[in-house]
């Protein structure tokens, strides 16, 4: 979870009395570190995507490598505090943030520390919980309003109002599930769990009418289900005496399954999935927990520093460990996963393998570790959220220069990649996240255009269709598919890395167009072939329609386009035949 420790004070305030547990030896608690940090108090956590921890709190945004090296950034604006934070999907963290019942705002940062707020239009909303949406926007929870929040990455906000059945009871933690939608914990007065559409359609699930206060922490976990902390009915009171806490889990269907916790009186908080396919929680009593999808907990292991009855939340590192907060330190446990960071080898135009990138274009990136073992896939049309192409798939994405670009393909060995419009030359920096490990950067050189033909099973024959649509090639290319074309004929040729176009293409949107000015040069046989049309089709994907030199000879012919000076890929071929 990444929301913040919600009503602290309220929590605070009912607490009575610190509830202290008599800790045993544990193997796993003589591995937790804990590192001091320079301000507190602390409310939460995330991975970011430079590789290391990023948390919120009172006036700063703190950074800790997984060496523990601590960098604290004081916010922008004085007095107030950071609650929730989450990795954005523009390769930056965002936060909420407000004081007082004021100054609400949502706060990003750059992972140079750079600082950019934008005010909500309520400034008493207490923003809290915040995470990453499949729309590619933030969302967060307004805790003094009926409201549920989105921002965009330019800023955009939007507000969409709680139904009124939902309105008294408060909603807590916040998560994205497998299924698109958002997913609530309710925590006052009621306990349910609430699922929002992108679209603002709200469906509501009652765990339980007879409780007083609800859950906490929610989170994604490893079997498509939606986990969270089940208080039991209390607010932050553990010990004898207090009803036992449970951890449940809800499909994205709406089963709902609870299992309790196996000390009396313990009370889970915040929740996590890790990766060796467990969630991982904070509780009351001071301890991290580790809970199987099968509902079994295999692990209650007490912190160093006493923390019972200030939970903290908790999230998966790029490390492999469990990092967690606690009042002035930030903690870390291992899971027993060894992680490899994704290694790049090379990366180079997607035709013809240059070495050369450009905006707009089609690259591929080789190495090792690039996405999970066995995960292998191209994007599907679940991937795209209203009409944007994906930045992610499967937990892996792609910067160049700290911009996102969108992923197509993924494997362990290689992910295919479009890069975004935005101009880039000289030597760039590449980088690849799987699953929240980032790569060391890769240099790259990119120049404004980096032309190349697709080609057809990796070459030697390019991409290209009769007006009908069917395939140019030899019959032996694809039988019974692929003919050749004729001389004379007019046909079309498909192309990669050609620049920029009479129309500007939306960063991101899955719908491109406009023409090429001047039209390519385009030699067949040596030949030059008149070009009718150039221009862009689809995202990164040209379309050169060329009417085949009418004097060319049977056979295989090369192919060549000469474009502000730059020549595609050498050794492609084109069969002719009269």
């Amino acid at each position: 979870m990444s929301g913040p420790t919600l009503y602290r004070g309220l929590r605070d305030s009912l607490f009575c009395g610190l509830f202290i547990i008599v800790i045993g030896f544990s193997p796993l608690r003589a591995q937790i570190t804990e590192y001091a940090v320079p301000f507190v108090p602390l409310s939460g956590i995330a991975a970011g995507p430079d590789g290391a921890m990023w948390f919120s709190g009172r006036g700063n945004i703190g950074r800790i490598t997984t060496a523990g090296v601590v960098t604290s950034y004081p916010l922008p604006t004085s007095g107030v505090g950071a609650a929730g934070i989450t990795a954005g999907p523009d390769g930056a963290m965002w936060f909420t943030e407000y004081s007082n019942n004021t100054l609400a705002k949502i706060g990003r940062i750059a992972t140079s520390g750079a600082f950019t707020e934008y005010a909500l239009p309520n400034p008493a909303s207490e923003p809290t919980a915040i995470t990453t949406g499949s729309d590619g926007a933030l969302w967060f929870i307004e805790a003094a309003t009926t409201n549920i929040g989105r921002i965009n990455t330019s800023g955009i906000i939007t507000e969409i109002p709680l139904p009124a059945s939902v309105l008294n009871y408060g909603l807590y933690g916040i998560a994205a599930g497998p299924d698109g939608a958002l997913w609530f914990t309710q925590y006052y007065s009621y306990n349910g769990i609430l699922r929002m559409t992108t679209a603002g359609v709200f469906t509501a699930y009652p765990i339980s009418t007879t409780t007083n206060f609800g859950s906490y922490g929610i989170a994604a976990g490893p079997d498509g289900a939606l986990w969270f902390a089940d208080s039991g009915g209390n607010l932050g009171f553990a010990g004898p005496g207090a009803p036992t806490g449970k951890i449940g889990r809800i499909t994205t269907s709406g089963t709902i399954t609870e299992y309790p916790l196996p000390q009396a009186g313990n009370l889970p908080f915040a929740i996590a999935a890790g990766p060796d396919g467990a969630l991982w929680f904070t509780d009351f009593l001071g301890q991290i927990e580790r809970i199987t999808t099968s509902g079994t907990v295999t692990s209650e292991v007490p912190t160093p520093t006493n923390t019972a009855g200030y939970p903290g939340t908790i999230a998966a590192g790029p490390d492999g460990a469990m990092w967690f907060i606690e009042p002035g330190k930030i903690g870390r446990i291992p899971t027993g996963v060894n992680v490899k960071p994704p290694t790049i080898t090379l990366v180079a135009n997607a035709e013809g393998e240059v070495p050369t990138i450009a905006p707009n274009t089609w690259v591929e990136i080789k190495g090792s570790n690039l996405a999970k073992a066995g995960d292998s896939r191209i994007w599907q049309g679940s991937d795209f959220v209203n009409g944007q192409m994906p930045a992610e798939l499967d937990g892996v994405s792609v910067t160049v220069n700290g911009e996102p670009a969108y992923v197509y393909y993924i494997s362990p060995a290689q992910v295919n990649i479009l890069t975004s419009p935005g101009a880039i030359s000289g030597s760039v920096q590449i980088q690849v996240t799987n699953n929240g490990t980032m790569s060391a950067a890769f240099a790259v050189q990119a120049e404004a255009e980096s032309p190349s033909f697709f080609v057809f099973n990796g070459g030697p024959y390019i991409a290209a269709t009769h007006l009908n649509w069917s395939l140019i090639g030899p019959a032996t290319l694809y039988p019974g598919y692929s003919t050749p074309a004729q001389p004379g004929e007019t046909i079309v040729i498909y192309a990669n890395g050609f620049g920029p176009t009479s129309t500007p293409v939306v960063s991101g949107s899955s719908s491109q167009s406009g023409s090429l000015s001047p039209l390519p040069v385009i030699d067949i046989g040596g030949i030059g072939a008149t070009v009718t049309f150039a221009g862009l089709v689809a995202p990164g994907e040209f379309q050169f329609n060329v009417v085949v030199p009418s004097s060319l000879a049977n056979g295989d012919q090369p192919v060549t386009a000469m474009y502000l000076g730059l020549t595609t890929q050498a050794g492609t071929l084109l069969t002719v035949h009269q």
